[in-house]
């Protein structure tokens, strides 16, 4: 048996004296040797570590045994393979083995959910981002209601109008799309030069000032549309 470092101190027993038998329940044990503290396992200085067979003797056989087994990175799955033979030859099948996981699998586990973390926060952004782009652009109609049915009663055509107040939704939406890129371009140069990481900016980052753009259309359709429902005629007799 292997006594633990404290365990062994307040039997009397020193690391000299290995072969020294002591009593345990009804069976006389043979001292093996003497365990001292490790770094990740300081339960070791307290405890008696004995065979199966002396266990079995006492009556302290588990019916359930866990062994830690410690393999090269990346030999895993094959050592899995031979382990139920080389531990329980006469009844492989009553090993049951539990794996780390596997690196990679864990790298695309994460990939995936900060891939969908990703998506349903750029989702609700656009939608904010549309209703941002509505009510400013209605907020612009109602202080140029005046111009707009002068510009009618002037016969400037309805789309043209309509044009007009979407190439300004759609420039308020790149204008928008920029600004996000550049800030968020800054803060992540500057992150990774705080955590010595290299810094790479995917191309695709530079269609963020054209999706912008695509926003602020999706946004300017309906004050657009609005805009070519002022009543002239009422606006002028009301001047």
């Amino acid at each position: 048996m292997l006594l633990g470092e404290r365990v062994a101190s307040e039997l009397g027993i020193g690391g000299a004296q290995a072969g020294h038998e002591i009593t345990v329940g009804d069976a006389r044990m043979r001292v093996a040797g003497i365990l001292e503290d490790a770094p990740h396992q300081s339960a070791l200085a307290t405890s008696i570590v004995i065979t199966p067979a002396a266990a079995r003797q006492l009556g302290m056989l588990p019916t359930v045994r866990t062994v830690h087994i410690g393999v090269t990175q990346g030999t895993a799955s094959r050592v899995a393979r031979y382990l139920p033979m080389a531990l329980a030859p006469a009844d492989p099948q009553s090993v049951s083995l539990k794996l780390p996981a596997d690196p990679r699998s864990l790298r695309a586990s994460l990939m995936t959910d900060a891939e969908q973390t990703t998506l349903i926060i750029t989702v609700v952004m656009v939608v904010v981002s549309i209703f941002t782009v509505v009510n400013t652009m209605q907020i612009a109609i109602a202080e140029r209601r005046r111009e707009i049915g002068i510009s009618l009663a002037l016969g400037m055509p309805a789309w043209h109008i309509a044009a007009q107040f979407l190439l300004e939704a759609m420039l308020l939406g790149f204008c928008g799309g920029f600004a996000g890129m550049a800030v968020g371009s800054l803060m992540a140069a500057a992150l990774a030069m705080g955590m010595g990481w290299p810094f790479m900016l995917p191309w695709t980052v530079l269609l963020v000032p054209v999706a912008g753009a695509v926003v602020g259309a999706v946004g300017g359709v309906v004050p657009a549309v609005q805009a070519t429902r002022v009543d002239s005629a009422e606006l002028l007799r009301s001047a």
